[in-house]
């Protein structure tokens, strides 16, 4: 029983107009008026006083523990829990989330934030006053739309930031990919593509920003007079690949304009960095075999939502090789011997039972880290090496170790392939060929057509 000294000022008044009533001193009105109950309240109380003296006026409940209640050993396992490494930042829901999946303790949310907050813990993902946008109106088909983007941060939580690249379907909110990269660049775009593609299908449109890797900066240049007499200018790489599969690009002319991938990276950037650390990862290689394998899974059903139509994606043919469609694409002109330059290198096509290619023919070379180099020939696809020119035999091999690593976090579908190609001269050159044409943070400018 609680000591009536411990009863609050409230709880002594009351108790004080209702022993007055009870002696006779003010009338059932005044006391009801005095204590603000109702003169039944009154009545009922006075009985209780009278026969169970003033701990009447308590809740019968007072002093008790609910059925429900949590234990102290289990709030002090939840708070041990919230103390270790890996949950450092997590935000309140999440780790409600964690402590069922990942330690079997259920426990409510409200309750949970009631734990953390007496023992003075806040939630890095606290509820603020925001500027209200009207939101469109979701896509009724999946495929319909898919919104696509990059977000730069410290997913290891070491302090460096890589940009981890993401599609996310308009009518579902599911995510359609997710790979990251050490910056924004064009294979990230690819990757993200390959796997919606592969898992879901071709979507009809995409939606992006203004960045040079899906709209060329000369597209600015265009005069209304240009665009009259019919002028235009090339497609980036991956505009190219977006072409080639019938997928129209929307470009937003601001970032809330395409908000539904805005709030998938305010929850990635919470969520995520506490996955990777849960699970051990701390390279880029662990991080995308992570994502493809299980995180884009549970984030889907987490947060996806149903869709008002059937799925529009449509089916990949199956004689088309998606890898030679995302990939970069240049035409070029041979020589006597076959042999063909791209970036300042040269390379020579290998006879594979085909016809060898008489000289000055146009050729499309198509290069990608699964494909290698495969020069592309009426129809044909042939195989490519690394050709060395007495010239330049005694070129400087002098490559950036951060380059080096950077590739080949990327290569595990491909290493063999580039080292065959690369076989004439120093692996590391061929790294720093895939980095400034995949991995480098901006879009290369196109060269002319055809070279020599």
């Amino acid at each position: 029983m609680i000591s009536i000294s411990n009863w609050s000022q409230k709880r002594h008044l009351r108790i004080g107009v209702i022993t007055k009533f009870v002696e006779g001193d003010i009338s059932r009105s005044q006391a009801a008026e005095l204590a603000g109950i109702s003169e039944r309240q009154v009545t009922r109380i006075a009985k209780e006083v009278k026969d169970l003296g003033a701990g009447a006026m308590l809740h019968k409940n007072t002093g008790n523990k609910h059925a429900n209640s949590i234990t102290m050993e289990v709030e002090k396992a939840i708070l041990e829990i919230y103390s270790r490494p890996e949950y450092h930042k997590v935000n309140f829901l999440h780790f409600c989330d964690s402590l069922r999946d990942r330690h079997g303790i259920l426990i409510p949310y409200p309750s949970l934030v009631s734990i953390l907050k007496r023992h003075k813990k806040e939630s890095p993902k606290k509820k603020k006053r925001r500027r209200v946008h009207k939101r469109r109106k979701r896509k009724k088909r999946p495929g319909e739309l898919i919104q696509i983007d990059a977000s730069p941060f410290s997913w290891f939580r070491d302090g460096v930031d890589y940009s981890l690249h993401g599609a996310i379907d308009d009518a579902t909110g599911e995510i359609a990919g997710l790979y990251i990269c050490k910056n924004e660049c064009r294979l990230g775009y690819f990757e993200v593509m390959r796997q919606c593609i592969l898992n879901r299908g071709v979507p009809l449109s995409l939606y992006s920003d203004k960045h040079t890797i899906f709209r060329s900066p000369k597209r600015e240049a265009l005069t209304l007079e240009d665009m009259l007499q019919g002028k235009d200018v090339p497609l980036t790489q991956f505009g190219r690949a977006m072409d080639e599969l019938g997928v129209n690009i929307i470009y937003a002319k601001s970032a809330p304009a395409k908000g539904r991938v805005e709030r998938m990276w305010e929850t990635l950037q919470s969520r995520l960095p506490v996955e990777l650390a849960l699970n051990g990862i701390k390279t880029v290689e662990e991080a995308n075999e992570y994502l493809a394998a299980r995180f884009i899974s549970y984030f889907n059903e987490k947060w996806a939502v149903a869709a008002e139509g059937e799925p529009i994606y449509v089916s990949l043919r199956k004689d088309v090789d998606i890898d030679t469609i995302l990939c970069v694409k240049e035409k070029r002109r041979t020589d006597n011997a076959g042999v063909f330059s791209f970036g300042n290198k040269a390379f020579q096509i290998v006879d594979d039972g085909f016809p060898i290619i008489s000289k000055g023919q146009k050729i499309e070379v198509l290069i990608g880290l699964r494909i290698g180099i495969i020069a592309a020939y009426k129809g044909h696809f042939f195989q490519t090496i690394r050709y060395i020119k007495p010239d330049r035999s005694n070129a400087p091999k002098n490559v950036p170790r951060k380059t080096i690593s950077t590739v080949k976090s990327h290569l595990k579908h491909g290493s063999d392939k580039w080292k065959e190609i690369w076989h004439a001269e120093d692996y590391e050159l061929s790294l720093k060929f895939l980095y400034d044409l995949f991995l480098a943070d901006t879009e290369m400018p196109q060269k002319p057509a055809c070279q020599g």
